[in-house]
């Protein structure tokens, strides 16, 4: 038991040179830091809220160029027309019955601007050949009736023969020229 002993007096006398109080000002620091860090934080809902305000800001800039950038097409002018006037009837019995009297219309004018050519149906429209067209076929006849005849094939010749590939050895790069 003596080795603990002497184990004990040795912490018990390292402990006597060591003071457990903190240095001054540590607790004053820690504090302050916290209180700092404290002032800093904002609570969630307001980082949303300047989330969402920035979102509906370029929702309504954008909006804002695209209403600049197209302006609206002009409305097509009106034009007045009068409905036909019924001639006047006779008085009967149900005169006294009387229906509105007939209003003014209005009815958007079109303009259809007419096509400058007519649409066809086959693309190019087939047109007669011009005189030099006539003059080429006329000089190409014989020779294309010649080729619309069929050619006799005749194997006179033989069987076809493929001559030997002689194929040399390059000559060995001089290793000196390097």
């Amino acid at each position: 038991m003596e080795p603990e002993n002497r184990l004990n007096r040795l912490i018990d006398a390292g402990l006597e040179r060591y003071t457990a109080e903190p240095r001054a000002g540590l607790e004053n620091r820690i504090l302050a830091r916290v209180r700092e860090q404290q002032r800093g934080r904002h609570p969630v809902w307001r980082r949303w809220m300047w989330a969402c305000a920035a979102a509906v800001a370029a929702i309504i800039l954008t909006l804002g160029l695209e209403l600049v950038r197209k302006p609206q097409p002009p409305a097509p002018p009106r034009v007045a027309v009068e409905s036909p006037k019924a001639p006047p009837e006779a008085p009967t019995a149900k005169a006294a019955v009387q229906s509105p009297p007939r209003q003014r219309r209005l009815v958007a004018s079109m303009q259809v601007a007419p096509s400058a050519a007519p649409h066809l149906a086959k693309f190019p429209s087939p047109t007669p050949p011009s005189e030099q067209e006539r003059l080429l076929t006329r000089s190409r006849e014989p020779q294309l009736a010649a080729l619309a005849q069929p050619q006799p094939v005749s194997n006179a010749t033989g069987p076809i023969q493929i001559a030997a590939i002689d194929i040399r050895r390059l000559p060995d790069p001089d290793p000196d020229a390097n």
